[in-house]
C-alpha cells in the first residue's frame, strides 16, 4: 500500500515527506490540466483551429492543452505560426486518444480546402 501525505507549503514539493505508518521519498507533482482531472485517467486530446487575420489564415493542430498550446503560438515559440500573430482560436474538438485527433488533424490538413474547413469550423 503506498500512501502520500500532501503538504500545504507550495515549497514542500520534492522533499521527504513521512508518516507513522509508511515512508515516500517524495511527493508526486500534479501535471494533469483540469480536462484530465476531469475525465480521472484518461488524458483528453484536442484538435484545435487557429486563424490569423494579420494573414487571413488557420492553423490546424493537436494539442493535450490547448490554452498552453495557444499562448505558445501567441508568444512566437512556434515557427510556422510565430508571423500570424495574434492568433485566435476558432474551433476546439475533443478525442479519448491522441491517435484520434492526430487522424483528423492530418485529414483536414490534407483537404487543403478553406471553404470546407470553414463549413467544418461551423458545423462542428
Amino acid at each position: 500500500m503506498v500512501y502520500f501525505e500532501r503538504l500545504t507549503r507550495p515549497d514542500s514539493v520534492g522533499k521527504v515527506v513521512s508518516s507513522s505508518r509508511f515512508n515516500r521519498d517524495t511527493i508526486p507533482t500534479n501535471n494533469l490540466n483540469p480536462t484530465s482531472a476531469r475525465l480521472g485517467f484518461f488524458m483528453a486530446y484536442y484538435l484545435y483551429i487557429l486563424y490569423s487575420e494579420s494573414k487571413d489564415r488557420f492553423y490546424i493542430g493537436q494539442t493535450e492543452n490547448v490554452d498552453t498550446r495557444l499562448i505558445y503560438h501567441n508568444s512566437g515559440f512556434v515557427q510556422s505560426t510565430k508571423f500570424g500573430r495574434p492568433w485566435k482560436l476558432v474551433f476546439v474538438k475533443e478525442f479519448t486518444d491522441r491517435g484520434k485527433a492526430m487522424k483528423e488533424e492530418v485529414r483536414l490538413k490534407k483537404a487543403k480546402n478553406r471553404i470546407y474547413l470553414e463549413w467544418y469550423i461551423s458545423n462542428g
